[in-house]
């Protein structure tokens, strides 16, 4: 865990990562959060993810996190979608720099509660963003948004995987496969999951587990919602990687 760095701003001293610092320490991975996130003024960059820039730069490989709708490609996509410009984009040129991407997924229902628990913004701000930016129909398409993206990214590596390799492009049928343990939430995702297969086209199928036991052959899903993820997880690649 590297210190933060304090920054003095109109009287007030705010926290950002030290960038210096973790050059200095030259560690083979670095994690860090907010990829969109706005420095502060007097920074040396502007824009978080310029600070990662440096740090691959310089032969660091870093894990960083981004929600769907801070890539600069998909500002006007969102901008339609929640009726809410968002200022802190991150160019496609640092995204296309990713080694592995992973989807960071989480129910609705669940970040809703969180929000008006106060664990994601203070309440006055929840209560706001619930009403605007965060309201199920707008979690639900971004959902949908975010699984597009990177099954477009995971699709565009493979071809260039198998071009590099002289191979022939291949055709990928994509599978939905829900996990289901019996409990409170297995009603919902069966039904979640069916209707993702349907709007896919792709073929259905759910599997009851729990701990300890081996898991149920996968049956066939006849009706099936979804899951909308907030974040997701990056890993981008060094230049000397």
């Amino acid at each position: 865990m590297l210190p933060r760095k304090k920054v003095d701003y109109q009287g007030r001293q705010l926290e950002e990562m030290d960038l210096d610092g973790l050059l200095a320490r030259k560690p083979a991975i670095a994690l860090v959060d907010e990829l969109a996130h706005r420095n502060a003024p007097g920074s040396r960059h502007e824009r978080r993810w310029q600070d990662v820039e440096e740090l691959l730069n310089a032969g660091i490989d870093v894990y960083t996190t981004v929600n769907i709708q801070h890539l600069e490609s998909l500002n006007d996509v969102v901008h339609q979608i929640t009726g809410v410009r968002v200022s802190e984009t991150v160019p496609d040129a640092v995204f296309e720099r990713l080694r592995d991407i992973r989807l960071v997924d989480l129910p609705a229902r669940e970040l809703i509660e969180r929000l008006n628990q106060g664990k994601v913004y203070l309440p006055e701000q929840a209560a706001q963003a619930l009403q605007a930016f965060f309201s199920p129909s707008n979690l639900t398409a971004l959902r949908e948004l975010a699984m597009q993206t990177v099954a477009e990214h995971v699709d565009a590596d493979l071809r260039e995987t198998r071009a590099a390799r002289g191979l022939e492009g291949i055709s990928i049928q994509r599978h939905v496969l829900i996990a289901i343990d019996g409990r409170g939430q297995s009603e919902y995702l069966v039904r979640a999951g069916a209707r993702i297969a349907e709007r896919r086209g792709a073929p259905g199928r759910w599997s009851r587990w729990r701990p300890g036991a081996r898991p149920m052959p996968p049956c066939t899903l006849t009706t099936l919602t979804g899951r909308p993820p907030r974040s997701t997880w990056l890993r981008v690649r060094s230049r000397s990687a």
